[in-house]
């Protein structure tokens, strides 16, 4: 009875001391995100907008639903697409905080219970946690709309339920095993690789323990229909929305096609892969956490020989680590690129953060050597188990917040601005602020992915946006922009002549030098990356009425259209003419009123 009541105890304090954690982690996150806004790092890259300008668009949009989530992994965009809505939360930024925090709290309470199901020690595991929410890197990620953090307490889940399953094998550890790989896989495409770790691991265990085949295989089957919900996503996602279920690795959007034109050092040379990353983390982690979790990694195997422990250490540390192997391995194929300012092209910084990911592993290695060297298993050595224990939580502890103050105060996160310095943001936010300020109402032909900046930050609804998403729309304001938007935003063309940036922003391509188009659009604004093009409706409600074109049926005419059928009005203008606005070479001349500068220009 009384063994009873003692057990029951321990578990409401286990269950207290993990609430504990969650409300101390979600406290210091909100603080944080605070912080970060005041230093105005909230939303200084592109991707950062991108997610918010994806996440609004799924409920805000010419065509809202499940078209507006695009080729990105979209589990941030899913969850932050109602507090978009909130426009002070969309254009601050701050709306991922809202989906981040809550995040971050679950991530470091399955921190904590891995390392406490390990060494049993409260104090070992809170310092776990001090570790993980003091990284600054964790930290900012934690607040702003990305997807790093997401996916970083997606993995510690699956690490701590591939530990659940190992010890017990119980179906509910399985089931949510495979429902976080899933968060990590629609998190961040390095989420993939956790399906095959955790099924070898899986499949592992299962022959060891002798177990029938019929039982392996059920295991199996089960483990995948549910794991892999996030690929099977990923796939048809594509082949439904873009006629190819590889879309993700070879479309004009994905990472490989956008860094054809990067110089690529670390491609073909796995040595220089590896050192690009390892580099890059010792940005991210500090200078002590790597050596430290590598020398862990090595000492925890002898120690743990022939403890019950070393199954599930490698276990979780193979889980933990994953995300490294999968970055290094793209790094290797040229799929990815990473740059740090120590190596060429020297002074850059760019997807540092994959440095970040394997925190879990860099955390967990080094606490729980020293809470194995702490542990009085055999008395003779307790004082140098708890010497050496000791001395290695002190050097940690120490490091970290000499790096957490070195990060911020000191540096004020120098390798985030520093990376964010290529996004042409000034004059973007220049833009945005004159459409802020001018824009009355019609529709605004834009190519989002290239400018996210102003499609956040001009406060205007997505929905007077027509952009590739918007499919139909976008097709056919971009072959006629003058019949279905009032408002034109495109590169400056001095800027949009090279590679990836010509092939994609169409809308300079096809316009910027056209006689046509500035006639019938005025050039309202300019600087150096950035064209503002208004509707000289005059020029347009005369040619329609030569041919009896009602405007009434004319989107750039008519500010209250907010949707229409594209097929029904293309077949209307069909019926009308055959051409609108277009030069004439040869035929018939157009009518005297409307040619302009010898340019002739006709409703056909």
């Amino acid at each position: 009875m009384l063994r009873a009541i003692l057990k029951r105890i321990n578990d409401l304090l286990e269950t207290k001391s993990e609430f504990l954690v969650f409300v101390v982690t979600t406290v210091v996150g909100a603080g944080y995100a605070w912080y970060v806004y005041s230093l105005k790092l909230t939303t200084i890259f592109v991707d950062q907008n991108s997610h918010l300008n994806i996440a609004r668009q799924i409920l805000d949009s010419v065509t809202p639903g499940i078209s507006q989530i695009g080729f990105w992994p979209p589990l941030l965009h899913m969850l932050m697409a109602p507090i978009t809505l909130v426009t002070p939360l969309f254009e601050s930024g701050l709306a991922g905080a809202f989906v981040l925090i809550p995040a971050f709290g679950l991530g470091s309470v399955f921190l904590y219970k891995i390392l406490h199901n390990f060494t049993h020690s409260q104090l070992v595991s809170f310092t776990g946690v001090l570790f993980f929410i003091t990284n600054p890197y964790i930290l900012y990620y934690a607040v702003t709309p990305m997807t790093e953090l997401l996916f970083i307490s997606s993995v510690l889940g699956v690490a701590y339920y591939l530990m659940r399953w190992v010890e017990s094998q119980s179906f509910a550890s399985l089931i949510y095993l495979g429902i976080f790989i899933t968060f990590a896989s629609l998190a961040r495409f390095e989420g993939f690789i956790l399906i095959p770790v955790a099924g070898a691991i899986i499949l592992f265990r299962l022959i060891s323990q002798k177990k029938k085949y019929h039982e392996i295989e059920a295991v199996g089957i089960l483990f995948i229909l549910v794991a892999g919900v996030g690929v099977a996503f990923t796939f048809i996602y594509g082949w439904v929305f873009a006629g190819d279920p590889l879309i993700f690795m070879n479309g004009a959007w994905s990472a490989s096609a956008q860094q054809q034109f990067f110089f690529l050092p670390a491609a073909g040379d796995i040595g220089m892969a590896m050192l690009y990353i390892l580099e890059a983390s010792t940005y991210m982690l500090g200078g002590l956490l790597i050596p430290f979790s590598a020398l862990s990694f090595i000492a925890l195997i002898f120690l743990l020989g022939g403890d019950n422990r070393l199954v599930l250490f490698l276990s979780v540390s193979f889980v933990l680590i994953s995300p490294l192997l999968f970055d290094i391995v793209a790094l290797y194929q040229g799929s990815a690129v990473l740059y740090v300012s120590s190596l060429p092209p020297f002074g850059e910084f760019f997807n540092e953060r994959y440095g970040l990911y394997w925190i879990g592993f860099a955390v967990f290695t080094p606490l729980l050597l020293a809470g194995v060297l702490l542990e009085r298993i055999r008395p003779g050595f307790w004082f140098v188990r708890t010497t050496l224990g000791g001395i290695l939580l002190t050097t940690m502890v120490v490091g970290n917040i000499s790096f957490l103050y070195q990060t911020t105060h000191v540096e004020k996160f120098s390798v985030l601005t520093t990376s964010s310095r290529g996004s042409l943001s000034p004059d973007q936010k220049e833009l945005a602020e004159v459409l802020r300020k001018e824009y009355d109402y019609g529709k605004i032909l834009i190519t989002r992915a290239l400018q996210n900046f102003v499609t956040v930050e001009a406060g205007i609804p997505l929905k007077n946006y027509i952009l590739e998403s918007n499919y139909q729309y976008y097709d056919s304001a971009l072959d006629k922009p003058w019949l279905y938007v009032r408002w034109v935003v495109m590169y400056n063309p001095d800027i949009a002549v090279e590679g990836w940036r010509k092939e994609n922003e169409l809308v300079s391509v096809l316009w910027s030098d056209s006689e046509i188009f500035n006639y019938t659009y005025e050039l309202v604004f300019e600087n150096d990356s950035e064209r503002l093009y208004l509707l000289r409706e005059d020029v347009l409600r005369e040619s329609l009425a030569l041919y009896g074109i009602d405007e009434v049926f004319v989107p750039s005419l008519n500010g209250k259209m907010v949707r229409w059928d594209t097929a029904e009005l293309s077949e209307y203008l069909e019926n009308k003419s055959k051409r609108l606005f277009t030069l004439v070479e040869g035929g018939e001349p157009a009518p005297a009123s409307v040619r302009v500068k010898n340019v002739a220009i006709t409703v056909q």
